[in-house]
């Protein structure tokens, strides 16, 4: 019995020891099993990695360009290119044209770029990039190409400096920018495209009227005759070193166009960085005639002074009495400049303006709209009785009376605020006087000649002239009020500083005239009592005389 369980005991335990050794065997199967899958695997991922395509001049890469406004042109011209061959694949980088100058064409410099984007600057070669007015793109063949970012004259005022961007090829993903490393089907290759930034300058320009009396900048009034100072404020951009060539033309002028106004000579002052600068060779040419500044700057001293403020100041003299009331002297300014070292093009700012009105009485409203040749009506003379003084049809009158006052009524308007501010009008066969080329503010009226045949009129009429302005300096209203009363009130609307409408009224102020030799009327009965009154005194007089010789003679 001890021996059959002691046998048994064995029997079980060989078992067991079987069972192990089976067990062992099927895990070390199953882990065979899965080292050979992961084999299989790697090998099949190592297939899919080397066994790649042949490089290729089909091969394209999106390049890109940040920071350029909307409504610019951004070309990109190739100067590398890369070489193929058939069962070899790609074998370098060579230059797109033998006579482009690059000496080493893995890495042009900055010197050859700005050579090289003048000659493929407008090049039928160019691809245009595409983009949201941020970020312009576009798929390129492998090499180098020069980007240019061109302005019209109407497009932002800024400068673009001429950019590189490279598409190359990448081995294994390392990056080897243009590497003439030969690459073939062998290898895991991708071709990549780089992002270039824009760097710019931006072109202002501003015109301002110095201490203006409206206390608008843009807009004021003056006389005929009065001073008004400007000042012209700009920046000089700072161009890069690809504009610093032998024969590129870089230009940077501020024109100034007056109109109505002549500039005062010797008054032009130019100042850049706070400095004052002299005219000369070396620096500006200027011309300041008439109606005309032009400040051009030498391309040394726009290179030399890049980034630097140029403030530019004169006086000016209105001459024209043409222009009244709406018909604004409108003064213009813009500066044309240098927008690409590829090309002798220029660009030109935004046109700022400013604006000078003077004022009229009896004178055209003017502005562009259909009420621009009416005539206002805000002084008429009448006789002692009111009677207009002319048959001719006015709105504001009574026409059908015969004509009273005559021309050659003299008048005096003189500003209570300078007095060598003095106008003299003189009635017209209508009785209407024309004063012109007035600045806002309060004057005296006084009749200094009589028609003839009349008494002068010897009360003192008071003549207030209040202009509004809108932001931008044009005319937005004006109001004559004679005498305490509103004769006269314009409004005008406007569309990008054009004229659409003026509306307003006048209301014409009676100026009377007596009539020499002639008593004030104070009715029918008036002046019949006066008249008996006179020939009673006469009677009594002579009556007195005769009884007086009479006594004389009896003595």
């Amino acid at each position: 019995m001890t021996h059959y369980c002691k046998w048994k005991y064995e029997e079980n335990e060989k078992g067991k020891g079987i069972e192990r050794k089976e067990t062992i065997m099927k895990n070390l199967f199953k882990k065979i099993g899965a080292l050979l899958m992961a084999a299989v695997m790697v090998l099949s991922m190592c297939t899919a990695v080397f066994a790649a395509q042949e490089p290729t001049a089909a091969d394209t890469a999106t390049i890109t360009v940040n920071n350029v406004e909307a409504g610019l042109t951004v070309t990109a011209y190739q100067i590398t290119k890369a070489k193929y061959e058939a069962g070899k694949g790609f074998q370098g980088y060579e230059k797109v044209d033998s006579n482009y100058v690059i000496a080493d064409v893995l890495a042009p410099t900055a010197k050859e770029v700005t050579a090289l984007a003048k000659v493929v600057a407008g090049s039928a070669d160019g691809v245009q990039l595409k983009g949201n007015g941020t970020t312009y793109t576009a798929k390129v063949a492998a090499g180098y190409w020069i980007v240019l970012v061109t302005a019209g004259t109407n497009t932002p005022a800024k400068v673009y400096n001429p950019m590189l961007a490279g598409v190359y090829y990448s081995v294994n993903g390392t990056d080897n920018t243009m590497t003439s490393t030969p690459i073939d089907a062998s290898q895991k290759w991708s071709l990549n495209g780089t992002e270039a930034y824009a760097k710019s300058n931006e072109v202002t320009v501003d015109k301002a009227i110095v201490e203006p009396g409206s206390g608008n900048s843009k807009g004021d009034d003056v006389a005929i005759g009065d001073e008004v100072n400007y000042k012209i404020t700009s920046t000089i951009p700072d161009y890069s070193a690809e504009y610093n060539k032998k024969n590129s033309q870089v230009t940077y002028t501020i024109h100034d166009t007056l109109n109505g106004l002549a500039v005062k000579e010797g008054s032009v002052v130019v100042k850049v960085g706070g400095e004052t600068v002299t005219a000369g060779n070396a620096t500006f040419t200027l011309t300041a005639k008439d109606q005309t500044v032009t400040v051009a700057f030498a391309k040394e001293f726009i290179l030399s002074h890049g980034g630097k403020n140029v403030e530019v100041t004169y006086t000016a003299t209105l001459t024209d009495d043409t222009k009244v009331n709406f018909d604004a002297h409108t003064n213009t300014v813009y500066v044309e400049y240098t927008n690409s070292p590829s090309s002798d093009t220029t660009a030109r700012t935004d046109e700022k303006k400013t604006y000078h009105y003077t004022f009229a009485i009896d004178g055209n409203i003017n502005g562009s709209s259909e009420t621009a040749n009416r005539t206002t009506t805000e002084l008429v003379k009448v006789d002692e009785n009111e009677k207009v003084i002319s048959t001719k049809s006015e709105s504001q009158i009574d026409s059908s009376k015969e004509i009273h006052v005559g021309a050659g009524a003299t008048f005096t308007l003189t500003s209570t605020t300078d007095p060598n501010k003095v106008y003299t009008a003189t009635t017209d066969e209508n009785g209407y006087m024309t004063f012109k080329g007035l600045d806002a503010g309060t004057y005296k009226l006084v009749e200094t000649v009589a028609p003839e045949g009349f008494t002068l009129d010897t009360q003192e009429h008071t003549v207030v002239i209040t202009p509004k302005y809108n932001a931008d300096g044009t005319l937005a209203s004006y109001s004559i009020t004679i005498d305490g009363k509103t004769t006269s009130t314009y409004e005008a609307t406007y569309d990008n500083g054009v004229i659409e409408e003026i509306i307003g009224e006048s209301h014409v102020t009676k100026i009377k005239n007596t009539k020499m030799g002639t008593l004030p009327s104070t009715g029918g009965m008036g002046t019949y009592l006066f008249t008996i009154i006179g020939v009673v005194v006469m009677a009594v007089a002579a009556g007195a005389f005769f009884i007086s010789r009479r006594r004389g003679s009896e003595e």
